[in-house]
């Protein structure tokens, strides 16, 4: 059992296999002000249940607890005297700018658009919706808080391109950037182009899956520089290309020259993911720092069409 002490640690266990609780923490904090009793709440995480006791004011301590059950689509919130009530996602369907989520809440049918896409998000969402639900705060208001969340900077940030986007999130590892293209494949109209490397001075056994998954389940991969550090990029690209079983992809090891070159290679309705880097603004080359932004490179991009 884990025990968590603040908002922040919280966040972050309750998401952990999601890889974006930016989403839930911004979601929380735009109702923190309206939470009464938002002082001296611990967490405890244990087998995928969230517990979590606040104190109210002239009151005893309270504990609740919530279980997300992702597999079944079900989110169950329990109270102490209080009947079990078992939260459901009917459906979720991405759409060019988020997502509309169909469930039933308290027995009653639900829906709500959100700026968010991805499975991911769709639980992350409902994560929070329960959560603050259980303080007494009305669903109606918190669709009206939370209506104007957006993904954080470099978490699934979309630009569009002419008739298409690019996207640029922080996935880094080989479980996040799968779920990040299969989020993507949800609604897929047109092709999917990912830009993703690896970071030198790093676990070398997650490479070869890395470009396995990016090539298994995107049309078209550009491997590139990630934060090569110390390490030589070339041998950092070998252990990525050693786990490849496919021939869609082309290695350009300068990061500019490879978001731009997915940028030319856009489409109509076709998706650049430029993975690996997300809201950092520099590139690790041997021990220093050299300004790289890749949200930056898409927009001076932009700006010479």
């Amino acid at each position: 059992m884990e025990k968590y002490t603040t908002i922040d640690d919280f966040i972050t266990a309750i998401v952990q296999n999601f890889d974006s609780n930016e989403i839930v923490n911004q979601i929380l904090s735009k109702i923190t002000a309206i939470i009464p009793q938002g002082k001296g709440i611990t967490f405890n995480i244990i087998d995928n249940t969230i517990y979590y006791q606040f104190k109210r004011k002239n009151s005893g301590t309270e504990t609740r607890k919530i279980k997300v059950d992702v597999e079944n689509k079900i989110i169950t919130t329990e109270e102490t005297g209080i009947k079990k009530q078992n939260n459901e996602v009917i459906s979720y369907e991405s759409t060019d700018s988020g997502t509309i989520i169909n469930f039933k809440y308290h027995e009653k049918n639900l829906s709500i658009t959100t700026n968010l896409r991805g499975k991911f998000n769709v639980y992350n969402y409902m994560t929070a919706l329960a959560i603050i639900n259980t303080y007494g705060i009305d669903i109606q208001k918190i669709f009206d808080i939370t209506k104007d969340v957006f993904p954080p900077k470099g978490r699934c940030e979309q630009i569009k391109v002419r008739d298409a986007e690019a996207v640029i999130d922080y996935a880094h590892t080989p479980d996040a950037v799968e779920k990040i293209i299969n989020s993507f494949l949800e609604n897929k109209k047109g092709k999917i182009i990912t830009i993703v490397g690896c970071g030198g001075d790093r676990d070398p056994k997650k490479r070869p899956i890395m470009g396995n998954v990016a090539t298994q389940k995107s049309d078209y991969v550009i491997f590139t520089n990630d934060n090569p550090r110390t390490e030589d990029p070339k041998i950092i690209m070998d252990n990525i290309i050693s786990g490849v079983h496919k021939k869609n992809y082309e290695i350009i090891f300068d990061r500019k020259e490879a978001i731009n070159k997915g940028l030319e290679m856009l489409n109509k309705n076709d998706t650049l993911l430029i993975l690996g880097k997300g809201h950092e603004d520099y590139q690790i080359i041997g021990h220093e720092k050299h300004h790289l932004d890749d949200k930056e490179i898409v927009l001076d991009y932009l700006k010479k069409q």
